[in-house]
């Protein structure tokens, strides 16, 4: 599906950064800055697919090297904003053609609303990277242009305008501009502007990736911003799928309710209590996830994130944990509560005539409201408790241990996670002393060098000497702060894990049998699942089926294939009836309908002959 995206960033000159420079790699070209004397050659450069500069209506189009050349000499200022670069992704579905359309008139509308001239650079998806990621660098000057040149500042760029607004109405302007051209194309597929909250979703947003985590994930390794991204995905889906089994096992309580009438409590009482309970605690857990993980994703962008981020994470995850109990455990154990409460309320009245009073049944929530609420200790972690083992069910399956087993291989899982952390951060620091052990010399023989200047004799020498160590001091320093600015990265994290396996071999093998048993738990959660909506497997991540869809809605998706009848989340622009070629990738599907290919008839063949 079209991925709304849409990043407006100033051009800084006092970060180093000019347009030049910026547009001559952006449209892979060659543009001498006259100001500086340099001359930025990026001619090598592939992948990019369109190129084209917009100027207000009756404005003559310059050269892309004079364009962005008046753009920093029209500045004096040495911390001046030289440019204005907007960052859109381009939809997939569109055509090469389409796309192009898209970024003339979101170009057009620029120039026209600020009378500024903008440059376009389309760029198409790299040969390694994901195959949807058309998208287009969009500058635009911070000057007025006529066809005298570049004037004064555009409104939107001189001071006191308010920012956020502005910002706010491009991307509404960006988002409105690319559902225009998609439905222009006939394609379903819209984008929206507004974040989640905005849009009364119950969704998580991800956390940006990053280009570093990003490669890790483009390698086949799991980098800790996409853990979170897929851990934030199934929250989602545990989210829907709790909201849809509460909405559920509701109309199955209010059944029970109504037909037996419980004493003293009306069904409307009953109904409503509930409700009133359920929202409140989904709000509370929304509330709590929404401000941690709002967090970590701001700080992530700036920063390498600390041992306290990791802990909001896996306290993240905890309450998490806690969602799926209820959803697996709670309103079961309720309704199983309720049916006994009704048979043994029927024995009563068949033995008395009037019944004693029907103690108030508790709600799933009410049952397990403690263990959605935050913990003050991360570590914490509650688990449920087992129920005594009667003898006459010695040979039967016990489920309450599998719980309990359950949830300490997550704890332990929680744990080796803080472990790896932490031995990680213990190399990082490791290797940060081990620079500073061995930057100390050199820095003493530069301060000797510095405190015995010849005065006649061996100046030349000496310079070079002194140079000399001061450079490799000031190399050994800069490496030094870009390790400890960087933190703790994937590689420490991989060190760690290594460290632990050779140090500690059963601890290690333990959680690895943890983490699948973990993982095999899950997809016999999933075939559960599948088997209740009526279908044979659930679609594994990896794996593409193929076949005539027997059911779409918002309960899922019913398909028929040679394996059997598979069943995969609720997805939009599937049709019940045609026939598909789904593809789980994992944190998305991909979706292709197929299409009947029929053979060409004798007379068209002969005809085809012919004209030969």
């Amino acid at each position: 599906m079209a991925i709304y995206h849409c990043d407006v960033k100033p051009v800084q000159r006092s970060k180093g950064q000019t347009t030049t420079a910026k547009m001559a790699y952006r449209a892979g070209t060659k543009i001498e800055d006259k100001r500086t004397g340099k001359t930025h050659d990026y001619t090598a450069k592939q992948g990019v697919e369109h190129k084209e500069i917009i100027t207000p209506q009756g404005v003559s189009i310059p050269s892309r090297e004079d364009l962005w050349n008046m753009a920093e000499l029209a500045e004096r200022r040495k911390d001046a904003c030289t440019g204005r670069e907007y960052e859109v992704n381009l939809p997939y579905e569109l055509t090469k053609e389409q796309r192009v359309e898209l970024c003339r008139d979101f170009a057009r509308e620029l120039a026209s609303r600020h009378g500024v001239a903008v440059d376009i650079c389309m760029h198409e998806p790299s040969k390694e990277g994901d195959q949807r990621n058309y998208h287009a660098h969009i500058m635009t000057t911070t000057r007025i242009i006529t066809n005298d040149g570049l004037t004064e500042k555009a409104d939107i760029e001189k001071a006191g305008r308010k920012r956020k607004e502005d910002l706010k109405q491009t991307r509404e302007l960006w988002a409105n501009m690319a559902n225009k051209h998609l439905e222009k194309a006939q394609i379903a597929e819209r984008i929206d502007h507004r974040s989640f909250k905005e849009q009364g979703k119950d969704q998580q947003p991800t956390v940006k990736m990053g280009w570093q985590a990003t490669q890790i994930e483009r390698e086949g390794k799991n980098s800790f911003l996409g853990d979170i991204n897929r851990e934030i995905k199934a929250k989602n889906d545990r989210i829907a799928n709790l909201k849809y089994e509460i909405v559920f096992d509701k109309g199955v309580l209010q059944n029970h309710l109504t037909l037996e009438s419980l004493d003293n409590v009306s069904n409307e009482q009953v109904k409503s209590n509930f409700t009133k309970r359920d929202l409140s605690e989904i709000e509370r857990y929304k509330q709590h996830s929404q401000a941690k993980i709002t967090n970590i994703t701001e700080k992530a962008d700036k920063e390498p994130l600390t041992q306290d981020d990791i802990k909001t994470y896996e306290q993240w995850k905890t309450i998490n944990n806690s969602i799926v109990e209820l959803e697996q455990t709670g309103v079961l154990a309720e309704k199983e509560k309720l049916t006994q409460e009704k048979n043994q309320k029927q024995s009563e009245l068949t033995a008395v005539s009037e019944p004693p009073p029907q103690p108030k049944t508790q709600t799933p929530l009410e049952t397990h409201s403690k263990r959605l609420e935050p913990q003050e200790n991360n570590s914490a972690r509650v688990v449920p408790q087992l129920a005594e083992k009667s003898p006459q069910s010695e040979n039967k399956p016990n489920i309450e241990p599998k719980k309990i087993n359950l949830a300490e291989k997550q704890q332990l899982i929680k744990e080796y996670a803080e472990k790896v952390h932490t031995t990680a951060k213990a190399i990082l620091d490791s290797q940060l002393k081990a620079l500073r052990e061995k930057a100390k010399p050199i820095l003493e023989k530069y301060n000797t060098l510095t405190a015995s200047k010849p005065l006649m004799f061996g100046k030349d020498q000496w310079q070079k000497d002194t140079d000399n160590t001061l450079k490799q001091y000031n190399a050994m320093k800069t490496t030094h702060d870009s390790m400890k600015d960087k933190g703790v990265t994937d590689d420490h994290y991989k060190q760690a894990r290594e460290y632990i396996a050779k140090h500690e071999p059963s601890y290690h093998a333990q959680v690895q049998q943890a983490i699948k048993d973990l993982e095999n738990h899950h997809q016999e959660q999933q075939n559960q699942k599948a088997r209740e909506h009526g279908a044979d497997i659930y679609a594994q991540k990896g794996k593409s089926y193929r076949g005539e869809i027997v059911r779409a809605d918002d309960k899922g998706i019913l398909q028929q294939t040679k394996d059997g009848i598979v069943y995969h989340p609720p997805m939009q622009g599937i049709e019940q009836g045609k026939s598909y070629t789904l593809t789980n990738k994992g944190d998305h599907y991909q979706t292709q309908e197929n299409y009947e290919i029929k053979a060409p008839s004798k007379s068209q063949e002969h005809d085809k002959g012919i004209s030969r």
